[in-house]
């Protein structure tokens, strides 16, 4: 019997215990020093999860990696497209490098919604650069942009490529509205 119990003691301070990438993520604590890795987009969707962390991406994403069709392409989400990371009251405030890896074929499809692009809402504290989208989609009402919906981050040599709709106030190839103290610095 002593065994059995060891086996269940051992499991459960595993799964207490257990590093970042078992819980969605190629590798990585989070940290500055080990921030959480990303290879397909399920890592990439597992984000929204803890909005103040640090994030690097290792691979190229696009319709061929895990997850686009129910993630982030054409049908993923009702039709919807992708989910935008960060919300109002739930911005996004960590670091996000996106190594220079390109991110092709996005699709977001959220024209009555506010806040949109690959990320609604960076807020203070927010950092992305060396982010890439390319042949991307996006529509949204209010405030709808490539790479960001609302920011008050900064964004840092990145780039999008690709088409942006937005059927109300505030649209932009990068970003939707730059407001507080937002910065977006050798960006195209």
């Amino acid at each position: 019997m002593l065994p059995k119990q060891l086996i269940v003691l051992f499991m459960i301070l595993f799964f207490i215990f257990a590093p970042g990438h078992l819980w969605g993520f190629a590798g990585g604590h989070g940290t500055e020093a080990e921030p959480y890795e990303i290879t397909n987009w399920h890592h990439l969707d597992s984000v929204r999860q803890e909005l103040s962390a640090y994030y690097l991406v290792l691979e190229d994403l696009d319709s061929g990696i895990a997850g686009y069709d129910t993630l982030a392409g054409p049908a993923a989400n009702g039709g919807s497209g992708w989910q935008p990371l960060g919300q109002e009251g739930n911005e996004f405030t960590g670091n996000f490098n996106g190594n220079n890896k390109i991110l092709t074929g996005l699709q977001i499809d959220r024209s009555g919604e506010n806040n949109v692009g690959f990320f609604g809402i960076v807020g203070n504290g927010g950092k992305l650069k060396n982010l890439h989208l390319l042949d991307a989609s996006i529509s949204g009402r209010d405030k709808t942009g490539g790479l960001i919906g609302s920011n008050q981050g900064e964004l840092y040599q990145s780039s999008f490529l690709g088409m942006v709709v937005g059927n109300g106030m505030g649209a932009g190839g990068l970003v939707g509205e730059n407001r507080g103290d937002g910065q977006i610095n050798r960006c195209w």
